[in-house]
């Protein structure tokens, strides 16, 4: 087997002759790089001095900074000395933040630049040893990372790593409750990302998502380890057309929130879906191939939709563009097991097993998975992981159905299904799935929790601005009209609520990985969900309001 340690993989590149380039940080038009071997030479020297200064058994050490280089060098650094990194996403607020560290005794954090330090600097100033990366100041005592380096340079940790011991708890964003901690190792961060090499073919990295979330962190940190790649930082979500364009990654992984956002933007560029059609009957190839390449798209050999079901719809729409956007599976507990391939997919499917991966069906049609590299189990949640690791098999919380040609399809969520008042059960995701290709849709969450008749409550894309109100009502009755005739009767949306607000981070409706909160919207549109499900029930019509 390919190595499954850290050290081990950057071993093996600083000595390949064609590797060169590794990480490159961006400002302005300014970059920074690194090579493998000069990365190398400085996590070794960081990963020392924690070793020196905190030994080398499993202490927790916090990173909270967006993506960049010095991210990936103090994780690696951190997991070399024997110790345990902590990701905090620069969005978390300060309960979330406090939480984490205390349950983990946090004693170190690496700081970069973060959005939340202001709100969160009171629960580590002088509590918490702090090492802010190059050009940060954190307004309070610190060490710099660029003294560390040069009082430390030429060493290296003593620690031999154990592949198989606790490296990395990740916690997860929670839709409901506290986040639980996934326990990784370096093994099961490593290994799901050898068996993604069976289908993913990448040369070149962009990274622009948390690095705090589990996906990033395997799909492009240890990735660019594994294959002995590049990686590009995004500067910021400011820059991240520009960034994109300029990079022309060879792979690139989006939930399907940013899939949307691309979308939007195009066709307000465009002026909307008639006008961009028209280019395109005029322009062909030509255009689409120029649209590519102001994506940032050009290159790309493989785009990956996950984290959250995403809507056939959009899929169909970017292949007309000939942009071979495709779904896959994976969560924080087991990595990279289902994938679609660009020669052998189905739009709506999450794909087939990738390697050596066994998949199962429980009674309930909740999908279980067996498979080398899972994690260690939840963080001091010792009920929550005999729930979900049973036998060897992870339980993954997902309704699932295969066709006959070993396609998997998600069908919901075991947690997600609601009972309405007259105690029918309904699963959202499907009909979710369907009101999608509503154009004038950006955001969409079906609420039905007791209710007369399920309520579809929806977010308005911004190609929309333009449109007269009830044209935007008659074609959200008309697309709720066709959806229902797919659905049973007991399933079929009796109302819509079209929110004037977007659903974001900062109103706490989406996740930092921007999965949508149900018990959030629930929280906020349910008293008036319930309301006019009932008026809808009464009236024997769909009913329509905004809020």
């Amino acid at each position: 087997m390919d190595a499954i340690d850290f050290f081990s993989l950057l071993d093996q590149h600083i000595e390949n002759p064609e590797v060169d380039l590794w990480l490159k940080d961006r400002r302005g038009d300014q970059f920074t790089t690194w090579s493998f071997r000069e990365g190398f030479d400085e996590i070794k020297a960081i990963s020392a001095w924690i070793e020196e200064n905190y030994g080398n058994d499993a202490t927790s050490v916090a990173l909270l900074s967006k993506n960049r280089a010095h991210w990936v060098m103090a994780d690696m650094a951190i997991m070399g000395s024997g110790n345990v990194t902590i990701p905090l996403f620069t969005t978390m607020k300060p309960d979330m933040i406090n939480y984490i560290t205390d349950l983990t005794e946090t004693k170190l954090v690496f700081l970069g630049e973060s959005i939340n330090w202001q709100s969160v600097k009171h629960l580590f100033d002088g509590k918490v040893t702090i090492v802010a990366f190059p050009g940060v100041d954190p307004g309070c005592d610190h060490l710099k990372w660029n003294d560390i380096l040069a009082a430390n340079k030429g060493k290296a940790p003593s620690h031999v790593v154990d592949p198989h011991a606790l490296a990395t708890i990740v916690f997860t964003s929670g839709t409901t409750g506290k986040p639980k901690g996934v326990m990784n190792s370096q093994a099961s961060l490593i290994i799901p990302t050898h068996r993604a090499r069976r289908v993913v073919d990448a040369g070149k990295l962009f990274s622009y998502l948390p690095l705090s979330h589990i996906a990033e962190r395997g799909l492009v940190e240890t990735m660019s380890m594994t294959n002995g790649i590049s990686i590009t930082f995004n500067e910021s979500m400011d820059t991240l057309t520009r960034d994109l364009a300029d990079c022309q990654p060879h792979f690139m992984f989006g939930p399907p929130r940013v899939w949307e956002q691309m979308q939007q933007g195009l066709l307000v560029k465009f002026g909307g879906q008639a006008a961009l059609d028209a280019e395109l009957s005029a322009r062909g190839g030509a255009l689409k191939d120029q649209i590519k390449r102001n994506l940032g798209l050009s290159e790309a050999t493989y785009l990956l939709s996950a984290a959250a079901p995403i809507a056939p719809s959009l899929i169909r729409w970017f292949h007309k563009l000939d942009i071979m956007v495709l779904e896959g599976f994976g969560q924080s507990e087991l990595m990279s097991v289902i994938l679609n391939k660009p020669d052998d997919f189905r739009i709506g499917s999450i794909g087939k097993p990738v390697g050596n991966v066994e998949l199962a069906l429980t009674d309930e049609d909740e999908m279980i998975i067996k498979a080398d590299g899972p994690s260690l189990g939840y963080y001091k949640r010792e009920e929550a992981t005999k729930e979900t690791f049973r036998d060897g098999w992870i339980y993954t919380g997902d309704k699932m159905r295969m066709d006959e040609d070993g396609f998997y399809y998600i069908t919901g969520r075991v947690k997600d299904t609601f009972k309405t008042i007259h105690g029918k059960f309904v699963s959202p995701a499907p009909t979710e799935a369907a009101f999608a290709a509503a154009e004038e849709c950006e955001q969409i969450c079906m609420l039905g929790r007791g209710y007369h008749k399920p309520v579809m409550v929806c977010v308005l894309a911004a190609s929309t601005s333009d449109l007269e109100v009830g044209d935007i009502e008659s074609s959200l009755a008309e697309m709720a009209r066709m959806v229902n005739e797919t659905c049973e009767s007991h399933a079929r949306i009796g109302a819509i609520i079209i929110s004037k607000d977007p659903w974001t981070i900062e109103n706490s409706i989406l996740t930092h990985t921007m999965k949508i909160r149900r018990e959030k919207v629930e929280e906020r549109f349910g008293d008036l969900a319930r309301e006019i499900s009932l008026q809808a029930a009464e009236e024997r019509k769909l009913i329509t309001k905004w809020c």
